[in-house]
């Protein structure tokens, strides 16, 4: 019954094998197995191929994101340079116009001292005259006990060694003559003017 067994399988499987629909069928499978195998190729390759580009782009992107981070860092940068720059030029306009401010100021003394000076010149002047026309009639040769009296006030100029009744005596410079008492002057060396006293 074994024998039976085997060989009514091996007929069969005979018979099933040597009938040509199945082998058309099977024929058609192997085709088939075959291209399903090449498109599962082609399709890994694609996978594959789709991956680097991915990766590539991915690459590219992060290369843009850290570029446009180091720009923003500079744009920063820069602008806090600006802004500093536009605060110093901010201060410097306003010193700008503080110094003249000054200038002007310095100005209006100057053309104030010079007015004063004139006056003071021209008051001395007249003191002068008055002093010398009170001691001009005395005996008394030695000027400075009249003058004395009076708190005589005289103008020693910048470089010379003698006393003047005026700031512009001679060659005086009257902006850089200064005014002292007479007593003063005489104890500093000073003497006299031939031209003026």
């Amino acid at each position: 019954m074994k024998k039976e067994k085997t060989s009514m399988k091996q007929m069969l499987k005979e018979h099933i094998m040597g009938s040509k629909p199945f082998r058309s069928i099977f024929g058609i499978l192997i085709v088939c197995i075959i291209a399903l195998a090449g498109l599962l190729g082609l399709t890994v390759k694609e996978n594959y191929s789709m991956s680097d580009r991915l990766q590539k782009q991915q690459n590219q992107y992060e290369q843009l994101k850290d570029e446009k981070e180091t720009l923003s860092k500079n744009y920063e940068n820069l602008q806090d340079d600006y802004d500093s720059l536009e605060y110093k030029i901010t201060y410097y306009e306003d010193q700008q116009d503080t110094i003249k401010e000054l200038e002007s100021k310095i100005e209006d003394l100057e053309e104030n001292n010079k007015t004063e000076t004139v006056e003071t010149s021209e008051e001395n002047q007249e003191d002068s005259f008055v002093i010398n026309s009170e001691t001009s009639g005395t005996e008394d040769t030695d000027t400075s006990s009249a003058d004395d009296s009076y708190g005589t006030m005289v103008w020693l100029s910048e470089t010379g060694t003698k006393y003047h009744s005026y700031s512009s005596c001679g060659n005086m410079n009257p902006a850089k003559a200064r005014q002292v008492s007479e007593s003063s002057a005489k104890a500093q060396g000073y003497q006299a003017c031939k031209n003026c006293w």
